[in-house]
This record gives C-alpha cells, sequence and structure tokens, in this order.
C-alpha cells in the first residue's frame, strides 16, 4: 500500500472518530455503565499501556449504545470527570441508574 493511501484512508478514518466522539446524545438513558479496560495505545507519538474508559447504555429502544470510548493514562477523578463533563456537552441529562466496578465521584449528569 502506498503512503498517500495509507494517509488518506487514516484521514477517513480520523473524520469518523471525530464524529462519533462529537455526536449529540439524547437527553435520558435507563441506565449507564462505565468502565476501563487497559489496553496498549498509542498516545503522542509513542506506546503506552492506558485505560481506555467505556461508557455504554441500552437505549429506550432497548438496544445497547456505546456513549464514549475514551483513552487516558490513568483513572482518576480528573479523567472520568473529564469523560463526564463532555457527556454532559453532548446531551446527556439524567441517568436512572449508573453502574462502574470503580468510583465515579458522585458525578449526576444533571
Amino acid at each position: 500500500m502506498l503512503d498517500s493511501q495509507v494517509s488518506e484512508i487514516t484521514r477517513g478514518l480520523d473524520e469518523q472518530v471525530e464524529a462519533f466522539r462529537s455526536r449529540a446524545l439524547d437527553e435520558e438513558y435507563p441506565v449507564v455503565w462505565v468502565d476501563a479496560l487497559y489496553e496498549r495505545i498509542r498516545m503522542d507519538g509513542r506506546v503506552i499501556s492506558a485505560a481506555v474508559l467505556v461508557v455504554t447504555t441500552i437505549n429506550r429502544n432497548g438496544t445497547r449504545e456505546i456513549l464514549a470510548v475514551e483513552p487516558m493514562e490513568s483513572e482518576t477523578e480528573a479523567t472520568y470527570t473529564r469523560v463526564f463533563e463532555s457527556l454532559k456537552a453532548r446531551g446527556l441529562r439524567r441517568a436512572y441508574g449508573w453502574w462502574s466496578p470503580t468510583p465515579t465521584w458522585g458525578f449526576k449528569p444533571q
């Protein structure tokens, strides 16, 4: 594959990822699950072991939906807050239940 083809594919993928990460969310979800996976990812030009925060829900139609997939260097109150604030900025206002095996530091989107 030519370098120009790789660059074009990468550009297209970057646009799709940005569209996913910035799309509008519903205001309410019945329940939201928050958990982090640890993966080796490329961040700032180097490969590191990092937490990837995954936020999922079951929407009102009963379909599983991924709300966010966000890489972070570690699981801290500041990194979780940044992700939750992003969800709020994208329209999430209420979830009737939150579940996480780690502390969510009392986050409520309202």
